[in-house]
Protein backbone atom coordinates (compact mmCIF):
# COMPACT_ATOMS: atom_id res chain seq x y z
CA UNK A 1 0.00 0.00 0.00
CA UNK A 2 1.77 3.41 -1.18
CA UNK A 3 0.91 6.26 0.98
CA UNK A 4 -0.57 9.46 -0.63
CA UNK A 5 0.54 11.71 2.14
CA UNK A 6 2.66 14.37 0.49
CA UNK A 7 5.49 16.02 2.32
CA UNK A 8 4.43 18.73 4.73
CA UNK A 9 5.74 22.43 3.99
CA UNK A 10 7.77 24.33 5.99
CA UNK A 11 4.84 25.56 8.30
CA UNK A 12 2.89 22.44 8.26
CA UNK A 13 6.25 20.35 9.85
CA UNK A 14 5.24 19.79 13.29
CA UNK A 15 9.02 19.98 14.36
CA UNK A 16 9.51 23.17 12.89
CA UNK A 17 6.07 24.36 14.57
CA UNK A 18 7.51 23.15 17.73
CA UNK A 19 10.36 25.26 17.24
CA UNK A 20 9.12 28.34 16.43
CA UNK A 21 6.55 28.21 19.21
CA UNK A 22 9.57 27.37 22.04
CA UNK A 23 11.32 30.22 20.40
CA UNK A 24 8.32 32.52 20.91
CA UNK A 25 7.96 31.41 24.08
CA UNK A 26 11.53 31.82 25.22
CA UNK A 27 11.85 34.82 23.83
CA UNK A 28 8.28 36.04 25.51
CA UNK A 29 9.99 34.67 28.83
CA UNK A 30 13.40 36.50 28.53
CA UNK A 31 11.27 39.89 28.35
CA UNK A 32 9.21 39.44 31.30
CA UNK A 33 12.31 38.23 33.22
CA UNK A 34 14.14 41.36 32.57
CA UNK A 35 11.57 43.28 34.96
CA UNK A 36 13.11 41.06 37.48
CA UNK A 37 17.12 41.59 36.43
CA UNK A 38 17.14 37.97 35.39
CA UNK A 39 18.04 35.60 32.70
CA UNK A 40 15.70 32.24 32.29
CA UNK A 41 18.68 30.54 33.54
CA UNK A 42 18.54 31.97 36.79
CA UNK A 43 14.88 32.14 36.99
CA UNK A 44 15.29 28.13 36.24
CA UNK A 45 17.66 27.59 39.39
CA UNK A 46 15.01 29.35 41.38
CA UNK A 47 12.19 27.44 40.45
CA UNK A 48 14.36 24.43 40.75
CA UNK A 49 16.29 25.29 44.37
CA UNK A 50 12.54 25.68 45.67
CA UNK A 51 11.37 22.38 44.05
CA UNK A 52 14.53 20.72 45.58
CA UNK A 53 16.46 22.61 48.19
CA UNK A 54 20.22 21.66 48.82
CA UNK A 55 20.26 19.94 45.65
CA UNK A 56 24.06 19.46 44.15
CA UNK A 57 25.17 20.92 40.73
CA UNK A 58 25.41 18.01 38.78
CA UNK A 59 21.64 16.68 39.80
CA UNK A 60 20.16 20.51 39.62
CA UNK A 61 22.09 20.20 35.81
CA UNK A 62 20.06 17.33 35.05
CA UNK A 63 17.01 18.38 36.67
CA UNK A 64 17.04 21.42 34.27
CA UNK A 65 17.92 19.53 31.08
CA UNK A 66 20.55 21.64 30.60
CA UNK A 67 24.97 21.73 30.42
CA UNK A 68 26.87 21.92 33.61
CA UNK A 69 28.65 25.18 32.75
CA UNK A 70 25.52 26.87 31.96
CA UNK A 71 24.09 25.87 35.27
CA UNK A 72 27.71 26.95 37.38
CA UNK A 73 27.19 30.23 35.59
CA UNK A 74 23.76 30.89 36.82
CA UNK A 75 24.36 29.85 40.00
CA UNK A 76 27.38 31.61 40.40
CA UNK A 77 25.85 34.81 39.28
CA UNK A 78 22.72 34.28 41.60
CA UNK A 79 25.12 33.84 44.50
CA UNK A 80 27.12 37.01 43.72
CA UNK A 81 23.53 38.77 44.24
CA UNK A 82 22.69 37.08 47.58
CA UNK A 83 20.05 35.29 46.06
CA UNK A 84 21.32 31.97 46.44
CA UNK A 85 24.16 30.53 49.25
CA UNK A 86 26.13 26.99 48.92
CA UNK A 87 27.29 24.52 52.13
CA UNK A 88 29.00 21.29 52.25
CA UNK A 89 26.95 18.42 51.64
CA UNK A 90 26.90 16.43 55.35
CA UNK A 91 27.11 13.40 53.44
CA UNK A 92 30.34 14.42 51.08
CA UNK A 93 31.98 17.27 52.28
CA UNK A 94 33.75 17.42 48.55
CA UNK A 95 30.24 18.45 47.34
CA UNK A 96 28.35 21.81 47.95
CA UNK A 97 24.54 22.18 48.07
CA UNK A 98 22.48 24.61 46.68
CA UNK A 99 20.00 26.83 48.84
CA UNK A 100 18.22 29.67 48.03
CA UNK A 101 18.60 32.52 50.74
CA UNK A 102 15.87 35.04 52.08
CA UNK A 103 15.76 37.10 49.02
CA UNK A 104 16.40 34.24 46.49
CA UNK A 105 12.72 33.05 48.16
CA UNK A 106 11.32 36.41 47.32
CA UNK A 107 13.15 36.16 43.83
CA UNK A 108 11.14 32.75 43.07
CA UNK A 109 8.40 34.01 44.22
CA UNK A 110 8.34 36.77 41.66
CA UNK A 111 9.20 34.15 38.84
CA UNK A 112 6.39 32.25 40.00
CA UNK A 113 3.91 34.75 39.92
CA UNK A 114 4.62 35.38 36.42
CA UNK A 115 4.85 31.66 35.25
CA UNK A 116 1.42 31.34 37.11
CA UNK A 117 0.44 34.41 34.86
CA UNK A 118 1.71 32.59 31.68
CA UNK A 119 0.40 29.25 32.66
CA UNK A 120 -3.20 30.63 33.03
CA UNK A 121 -2.87 32.59 29.66
CA UNK A 122 -1.70 29.64 27.94
CA UNK A 123 -5.08 27.38 29.54
CA UNK A 124 -7.82 30.43 28.01
CA UNK A 125 -5.64 30.18 24.81
CA UNK A 126 -5.63 26.43 24.91
CA UNK A 127 -8.91 25.80 26.88
CA UNK A 128 -8.55 23.31 29.68
CA UNK A 129 -9.55 20.19 28.06
CA UNK A 130 -6.44 21.21 25.29
CA UNK A 131 -4.09 22.06 27.88
CA UNK A 132 -4.57 18.51 29.50
CA UNK A 133 -4.38 16.81 25.91
CA UNK A 134 -0.62 19.18 25.12
CA UNK A 135 0.93 18.61 28.48
CA UNK A 136 -0.46 14.63 28.02
CA UNK A 137 1.04 14.56 23.96
CA UNK A 138 4.29 16.76 25.39
CA UNK A 139 4.57 13.66 28.12
CA UNK A 140 4.88 11.35 25.30
CA UNK A 141 7.24 13.62 23.13
CA UNK A 142 9.78 14.30 25.46
CA UNK A 143 11.04 11.20 26.49
CA UNK A 144 11.39 10.01 23.25
CA UNK A 145 13.55 12.82 22.25
CA UNK A 146 15.62 12.08 25.37
CA UNK A 147 15.68 8.76 24.57
CA UNK A 148 17.29 9.67 21.51
CA UNK A 149 19.79 12.28 22.70
CA UNK A 150 20.77 9.20 24.80
CA UNK A 151 22.03 7.57 22.03
CA UNK A 152 23.83 10.36 20.45
CA UNK A 153 27.41 10.91 21.51
CA UNK A 154 27.24 14.61 20.40
CA UNK A 155 24.71 15.81 23.05
CA UNK A 156 25.92 17.71 25.88
CA UNK A 157 23.79 17.79 28.67
CA UNK A 158 24.09 16.33 31.80
CA UNK A 159 22.96 12.65 32.05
Amino acid sequence: MTSTRTAPTLAEALGFRISRVARLRRQQWARQLQTLDLTTGEAAVLRALVEAPGIALRPLTRLLGSEVMKVRRSVDALERRGLVRTAADPDDQRLRTLWLTADGRTAARRVQAIVDENEAVLAQVLGDRGYRDLMRLLDRLEPALLADDADDPTTTTAR
